[in-house]
């Protein structure tokens, strides 16, 4: 066998590895596209919210004031913002969630 006979028939075979390679790949993500389609649990389509124009009635109104004030002095804005709703944002945000806040906001420095 000569040494052209052999680059081919290496030629060949890599480009047959190569193919065949590939097409393993595509057939597995195609089964993975698959399995995540039937695995994943369907959710009902959230509803829009409901727009809120004034605090909420079981909060008091001195508790809007008061972060109104708040965020001004933060701020630094002569006009407190118009606080419409309030709303905690810790009971259904997973742990790390709100650990992230917490170490965003206690590395802000403070005016």
């Amino acid at each position: 066998m000569d040494t052209w006979a052999k680059l081919e028939i290496g030629f060949v075979m890599t480009l047959l590895g190569m193919g065949i390679v590939f097409a393993v790949l595509v057939f597995l993500a195609a089964v993975l596209g698959l399995l995540e389609k039937a695995c994943t649990p369907r959710r009902p389509k959230a509803q829009p919210p409901a727009p809120a124009t004034a605090p909420a009635a079981g909060d008091p109104p001195a508790l809007a004031a008061v972060i109104a004030a708040a965020i001004a002095a933060f701020t630094g804005e002569s006009a407190p913002p118009a606080i419409r709703s309030i709303r905690r944002a810790g009971e259904e945000l997973p742990a790390w969630s709100r650990m992230s806040r917490q170490e965003q906001l206690a590395s802000r420095k403070i005016r």
